[in-house]
């Protein structure tokens, strides 16, 4: 059997104990059961998410490829001139205060 040593906030691992107390569970037993999950899923058995910041430039970065394609189709766009005139004015604004 192999040992595990991890550094872990002393804040953060007392309160993650207490709850596993709460459910009868020790942290080790946690452990072993979240690593039979990780084979189980074939990967971490939860959503992992970017941070807001990261999704909105991400987000930001989907509408200019839409925009781009829809000019480059000389389709109709589908969303409101005001949107894209709102979008500007930030991207303004942020190079004004050096964002």
């Amino acid at each position: 059997m192999a040992n595990l040593n991890i550094r872990v906030d002393d804040t953060l691992k007392k309160q993650t104990e207490a709850v596993l107390d709460s459910i009868g569970l020790s942290l080790s037993a946690a452990t072993i059961l979240y690593y039979k999950q990780i084979i189980r899923h074939n990967g971490v058995p939860f959503d992992l998410r970017a941070s807001p910041a990261d999704e909105k430039k991400s987000w930001i970065t989907e509408y200019r490829q839409l925009n781009r394609e829809i000019h480059e189709h000389n389709l109709e766009d589908p969303l409101p001139k005001e949107f894209d005139k709102i979008l500007k004015k930030r991207v303004n604004f942020k190079r004004k205060i050096n964002l």
